[in-house]
Formats: C-alpha cells, structure tokens, sequence
C-alpha cells in the first residue's frame, strides 16, 4: 500500500476498527519504530488529558484551529513583498481588510455570502449515527510534512503567541478532541502549505501533502500512564505528491468526491458528542453557535450519514447571526439592549437578548451570561444569576442571555478571568466586581424590570381571583399567632400584589437619533453633595430624549466621558431606557470616609462636538449602612393602549401563589413530585410557583369530596407558603442559594404537610393525654 492509498484508505474508514485493520494491512499497528511521541514529550498525557471536559467544546477548539488558519493564511499572502502592509491588530480588522466584512459582523453579509464563505471551512459528519466521525476541513495555511511536528503535532510552542487577530494562543487546546475519540483515540491529520504562500524557508517538502494518525498508547513497561503517539516512520510523518486530493464532500450522500488543493483535514473516529449524535444542522449546530456566537468566519456543515431529511447542509455562523435572523420570532426586540461596562480599568460590551415565552430553548441551555473572547465563549455564568435578590427577574430567568464580549481586555485579564481550558470561569476578584457591575446593571435595567411585569401579569392575570384569599388568611393566621408574626418580620411590610392603585400614565417612548438635551435629574453640589456608601456602586440619572442605542449604535454613535477632579475615570457604565440614563460608578478604594469630590459628565457626537452636554455633580463619601442601602426598584404594567401606567403598592404585602397544573409541567420544568417553587421579583421579595397536581396532594384528594377538595388544597397551597417565608426569613444564604434550598425542602415536606396538618387539627386533648400515657 502505497502512501496515497493508505491516507486515502484512512480517510474512507469509518470505525476504529477499519482504521486498526488499514495501519495492520500497512505493517505499522504492531512496528513501535513508526511511531513518535506527540510532542516529542514520552510523558504527554496530562497535557493533553488536561484539556476540555466537555467533547462540544473540544470540537470548538478544532474550528477555532481552522479560522486562524484561514485569517493567518490571508495575511501571509497580503505581507510578503509588502513593506508598507499593516498587519491587522484585532479578528474584526482582519475580516475588513481580508474579506471586506462590513464592521467585522457576518451579520452585515446575506445568508447566500455568508454559504459562499463558509466554503473556507467545513464540519462532516460521517460513519454511523450512534457513533459519528467529524472530520474538520479548512483552505487555510496549511503545513508542509516537515513543518508538522512543530506545528500541528507540538505542545506549548508558541506559534501564535503574537499574531494578535488569532484566537489559539496556548498550542495545545486542538489536543483536547482526542480523549473524546473512540477507545483508541484515533486522529487523522492531512495537511498541505497553501502554494500561494511563498516558500521563504526553501523547504524540500513545500509541494507535498503530509499526513499521520495520532494514537494513544496504554501504560506499559512501569509506565505510570497513557502516552498519545502519531504515524511517523523513520521519525517523519508520511508524505506523497499529488494536486489534488478526492476528500471534500459531493451531493449527499457522497463524502469524499471534490477534490482539496491544500489546507487541513482532521478526521475524528466515533466521536462521543453526547446526546448531539442528531442531524448535525440541528442540536450541533445550534450548540456550536453557542459556543461561538460570534465566530470570526462562517462554517459550512454536512451531513453524510444515513439519515433522510428534508435538509444536509447548513452554514454556522454563530449565536448573533441566528439572533438577528429569527429575532422578529424569538426575541422581544422592544426590550433588547446593547451597552458598555468598565471594571477595573478593562472595556466590556454586552449584549442583552430577551426572548419571548418559550422561545429560548433551542438557544441556550442553562446560561445567563456568557463571556467571549474573539468570538468563543470562554466561560458563563448561570441563569439562576436572574434570580439573585440583587437581580430579581425571576419571570424573566428563562428567557434572558447576555453576551459579554471581553476581547478588549488586556492579556493578564484575561488570564485572570479565563482558564486555560476556555471553559470555565476563575474565582477571582475581577469575576467578583463583574457579577457586582451586572447585578446593578441588569437588575436595575427599567426595560427588563418593565418586561418582568408584563410577564409577571400575564401569568397571574387569569389567576388572580383564586390568590385574592391569600392576603386575608395569611394575614389573619400571623395576627392570631405571636410566634409566626416574630418569625416573618412583620415589620418589614412586603408589597401587595392585588391591591394596585393607579398611577400616572406614562406614553410609550420614541426618541430622537441626536439628544437635544442631556440633564441631570436632580443636581449634587457642594452644599447637597449625593451620599456614597463606600466600597458599594452608586447610580446617578439624566433626562434626554435621545434613542436607547445611542451610545452604542454602529453609525454615528454616541460618546459618554466621566472626569473626576478632571481626569478621566473608568469604571462606570450608563444605560439608556426611554428617556432616561442610568450612570452607575464604582468607588475607588482609594476613596476615604468624609471625603468629597467633584464628577463632570461630558456627551459629544458627530453633531454636537463643538457644543457638548456636560454636567457636574458632587458626591461624599459614607460608611456603609447594616442593611445595604440601595434604592428600590420602580414597577411599571402595561396597558392594553400600548403604553405604561406606574403602580402606587398597597401596605399590606404578600407573595403571588401561581398555582401550576399538568398541561404547564413542561414549561415550567415540573415532574410529579415537584411541589413549590420561588420566583425572585428584588428586594428580598418572592412569588410562588404551586404544583397542585403533585403526586402526593391528588392521593390525598382521591376520596375527598368537592368541598373537601377545596379545603385540602388550600391547606397545600398555605401550608407550604409559610414553610417558605419561614425558610426565607431564617436564611443569611445568597438568593440562588436560598431558591435551591426551598426547592429540596419543599419537595421532601410536600407528601407530608396535608396529613400533619389534618391530623394534628383534629386532635383533641383528652386524645393527646391518652397518647402520652
């Protein structure tokens, strides 16, 4: 078998199986001599072994591997010969100048240019169903057969160390695949040098395809662990010289038919994708676009295996691209916003989706916020972020993703923040102040808060009359019991939802593309200077009658400075929601009690640069008070009219009792012996969720009459909503902690809480004598 054989052979197997067989008929399978150490390490296992955790975001990895490639192989043509060429500094510079991307945003370009594209980089699913192979293919740069081993079979070499509109950085994040690839951890690797890249280092093997498989080797021989070795007869990797190779897919379901003139091919052997095996343009795609949801370059998807459908092919361009396509079905376009936070000196854009009821599934899993890096999701927070006290958009916790983009942060930054496996965020002081910065900035968000309550209301409306009793009989079992009243604080008053007086009426919001003014709402000076918790954010407010994308808008966009005691001050970010600017600072630690000091505000754009808003106000310095200070947070519902009426709250307060029956168990993610479930509505408030067909209250109903039914149901209904309160008010835990424990705990106490309440009632004391003697 000659060398073009056997890597063609290679490249047609579908199993490790077949690839065993191939490499025996070959003589290498059994020749220890033809194999070399990946690496050149004999103990390379725990770098490799040390990668990814999670085989979607592995395979992220490889086709992050072929978008640099591409971007790196455009800029090798564009340089050489070129004294006067300007190496581009960022992804999105590098997407203008190599493929004249509009603003760097594959949303720019139609689905039709962006499938032309894609055709730089494809992902194949081939072989069985159960057990796929994907073979990843790109017409990027592409190495010679003696560049190999320094390039795409090396670790920790710094190859792309300073190429800074590349993503791989660490050399060794393309090795994670391999310990999600069959028993064996087969690898086929295919590369050959783009021919129109000029061969500066006059090497022999510049014109030939090379082309190796990686293994990996059980311990032996008082060898500790595995080592990964590839195919290397002679301490080469196996070459030959052809111009065209029949490896890219045809039609299906052909999978190797058109020819590849250069680049990459890696083909991983039955790939343990998890519960992703499905048609690779479904459950995949949508989870890589995830993963990437603002991938540099599109990328074109195959299916060849066995299935029948209406559709093989699809293009992959990441979350932002699919958001915008469908967002007129999915999102709640009203109420999404784009804005900019600075914490500890760095720059981060974020982007807030909010999708309408149901409609974020096929989106996200259990994120709340994601961080990117270039385009790659590097770490996230999780959705039960939405429902921290601080927060409080419990309506909302499903159907809200953020996106923030963390490109611009400086290299340690990012080292601090970010894992070396791009997966996971580090427990560190800059995490701390983000979470800090996107509490006050989403929580206190009038736009989600305004969205909160329309769901809020939608939920309850239909609901409302069955609730109504709850004020009085609560209210009445803690006025009749000292003990309960001590244990639910009544001296801390919770809002009533169900008496609402009405409010002035607040029109909906049109504003203008350039501000015609931009003021302060209530001014600070020296003599009323705004009081500052030290260590804590503070928030100030402007009047304008400017557009909510104003600062961030691509065109003509808005530009917002801070100055304190004139000079330029960071870490601060402004929201802008229907007339109103939220500006939200962070207090230097420097700053010290009895301190005050002098901010200015300076608003500019392409039409007002000569004559800007500007705006000063004075802040103090104070100790931090017990309970946190805060200011609270405006409720407004929707009219039927379309616009806005703000609620005056009644004195009295209690939860909302939602009750949930078995049609809703899937929306709302209840089984049978799910029972009650907080919602997080800010300020320490909760509405309750009640399933009220749990298994073990429809056994107590079997054999109850109509108005038994009545009675026992709302024994279930008020029963578990003081056992919550209770659990509510004994706990020092965070919010998410506290939902999660009243989660489990009322689970456990929902098939006993109706006996103990019925047969407890019902004794007598003559009884209760009996029973202690």
């Amino acid at each position: 078998m000659n060398s073009i054989d056997l890597c063609l052979a290679l490249v047609k197997s579908e199993s490790e199986a077949e690839v065993i067989e191939v490499l025996k008929s070959s003589g290498y399978w059994d020749d220890e001599t033809a194999w070399r150490y990946f690496g050149d390490l004999e103990n390379n296992f725990g770098d490799i072994g040390n990668q990814q955790s999670n085989p979607d975001r592995a395979l992220v990895e490889k086709l992050v591997n072929s978008v640099d490639a591409v971007l790196m192989s455009e800029n090798y043509i564009r340089s050489q010969n070129n004294y006067n060429y300007k190496q581009p500094r960022t992804i999105k510079e590098a997407l203008v100048t190599f493929f004249n991307i509009d603003e760097g945003k594959l949303s720019n370009l139609s689905p039709a240019e962006r499938t032309k594209l894609a055709q730089k980089i494809s992902l194949v699913a081939t072989g069985k169903k159960s057990k796929p192979c994907f073979s990843i293919i790109d017409e990027g740069e592409g190495q010679t057969p003696n560049k190999m081993p320094e390039t795409l079979l090396s670790l920790s070499k710094s190859n792309k160390l300073r190429i800074p509109f590349v993503q791989g950085k660490f050399n060794m994040g393309g090795t994670g695949v391999l310990r999600f690839c069959g028993k064996n951890n087969f690898e086929l690797i295919i590369s050959k040098r783009n021919p129109l890249i000029m061969n500066i280092d006059n090497d022999n093997s510049f014109e030939n395809w090379g082309f190796t498989i990686v293994r990996r080797e059980n311990p032996a021989r008082n060898v500790r662990s595995s080592t990964y070795k590839y195919l290397a007869p002679g301490g080469n990797v196996l070459s030959f010289n052809i111009e065209e190779l029949p490896i890219l897919p045809g039609d299906h379901p052909k999978a190797y038919e058109k020819g590849m003139k250069w680049g990459t091919y890696i083909k991983l052997y039955e790939y343990d994708i998890g519960g992703l095996k499905t048609l690779i343009n479904l459950n995949l795609n949508y989870r890589l676009a995830l993963l990437l949801p603002q991938i540099a370059l599109p990328v074109r998807l195959y299916e060849r295996r066995d299935y029948s459908a209406h559709s093989y092919d699809a293009t992959l361009s990441g979350l932002d691209v699919r958001l915008e396509d469908d967002k007129l079905n999915n999102l709640e376009e009203k109420y999404r916003y784009s804005g900019e936070i600075r914490v500890h000196g760095e720059r981060m854009k974020y982007s807030i989706y909010p999708f309408k009821p149901n409609k974020a599934t096929t989106y996200k899993d259990n994120e709340g916020i994601i961080f990117t890096v270039n385009g790659q999701t590097h770490g996230s927070i999780s959705k039960s972020f939405f429902t921290r006290k601080k927060v409080g958009l419990g309506y909302l916790a499903d159907s809200l993703l953020v996106i923030a983009d963390c490109s611009d942060f400086t290299g340690r930054s990012k080292e601090d923040l970010f894992m070396n496996d791009r997966e996971t965020l580090a427990n560190c002081p800059l995490k701390t102040e983000i979470e800090r910065v996107f509490e006050d900035e989403i929580g206190n968000h009038k736009g989600l808060r305004q969205l909160q309550e329309e769901r809020k209301k939608a939920e309850i409306t239909k609901k409302l009359s069955d609730s109504k009793p709850l004020v009085d009989i609560l209210s009445d079992i803690i006025k009749k019991s000292p003990a309960l009243s001590l244990l639910l604080n009544p001296g801390q008053r919770l809002s009533n939802p169900f008496n609402l007086e009405n409010g002035k009426y607040v029109k909906d919001f049109k504003g203008n593309y350039f501000p015609s003014f931009f003021k302060l709402k209530k001014q600070y000076n020296k003599n009323n200077p705004k009081s500052v918790e030290i260590g804590r954010r503070f928030r100030i407010q402007f009047k304008t009658d400017v557009q909510n994308d104003y600062f961030e808008r691509a065109k003509d966009p808005g530009n917002f400075e801070l100055y304190l005691n004139e000079s330029l001050y960071h870490d601060h970010s402004i929201n802008l929601w229907n007339g109103t600017a939220t500006l939200s600072v962070s207090i230097d630690s420097k700053m010290k009690i009895g301190q005050k000091f002098t901010f200015r505000t300076l608003i500019t754009d392409v039409q007002n640069s000569a004559f800007p808003f500007e705006e000063n106000f004075e802040v103090i310095i104070t100790p931090k008070t017990i309970n946190g200070g805060g200011n609270s947070k405006p409720a407004s519902l929707p009219t039927a009219k379309g616009g806005n009426q703000d609620k005056t709250q009644g004195q009295l307060g209690l939860p909302e009792i939602i009750p949930i029956r078995k049609d809703q168990w899937e929306k709302y993610n209840f089984d049978k012996t799910t029972s009650l479930r907080a919602i997080s509505i800010g300020e320490g408030k909760y509405d309750f969720r009640i399933n009220l067909d749990n298994h073990f209250l429809l056994s107590e109903l079997k054999n109850s009459t109509p108005n038994e039914i009545e009675l026992i149901e709302a024994r279930y209904k008020y029963g578990l909503v003081l056992i919550a309160l209770a659990l509510i008010s004994g706990s020092d835990e965070d919010e998410d902690k506290v939902i999660a424990q009243i989660d489990q705990i009322m689970d456990r106490i929902s098939p006993i809480i109706i006996p103990i309440i019925s047969q407890l009632g019902e004794l007598k004391p003559e009884e209760m004598l009996a029973t202690v003697e």
